[in-house]
């Protein structure tokens, strides 16, 4: 039996963010995610965002840690969305600016991409590709 055998989804993608109540603000305004549990330690306050309950549904769980200067990898994440091009519009319409030019990509898949609040990129393929 492999790991993947054994593997049935990803649970949540972490991301660790400079301020979370930004961050939380972000992915609820661009994407309609809530927020799904928060939690505080004394040096970390924790919120996963999402569609849904943890352990039925992926979520992002945003990592503010005190004192620690926030470091942006070179990684990003994929979302899929419904209607991307009608999500694009209203993004532009918003001020939205795109990490990199949106459309068509090998011919059949409509991309966008975009930065979260603290630098992250974030890729939106529509749903039905």
């Amino acid at each position: 039996m492999t790991a993947s055998d054994k593997m049935s989804r990803i649970d949540h993608v972490m991301l660790p963010v400079a301020d979370i109540e930004r961050a939380i603000a972000f992915y609820s305004d661009a994407f309609g995610m809530a927020v799904i549990e928060r939690r505080d330690d004394g040096d970390r306050r924790f919120a996963h965002v999402g569609y849904g309950p943890r352990g039925e549904h992926v979520t992002i769980e945003l990592i503010e840690q005190r004192n620690v200067a926030v470091i942006v990898g070179n990684g990003h994440f994929c979302l899929r969305l419904p209607e991307l091009s009608e999500w694009v519009a209203t993004r532009e319409l918003a001020g939205q600016v795109f990490a990199k030019p949106h459309g068509l990509h090998d011919g059949r898949i409509l991309r966008a991409w975009i930065r979260d609040s603290d630098g992250h990129l974030v890729e939106v393929a529509d749903v039905a590709s």
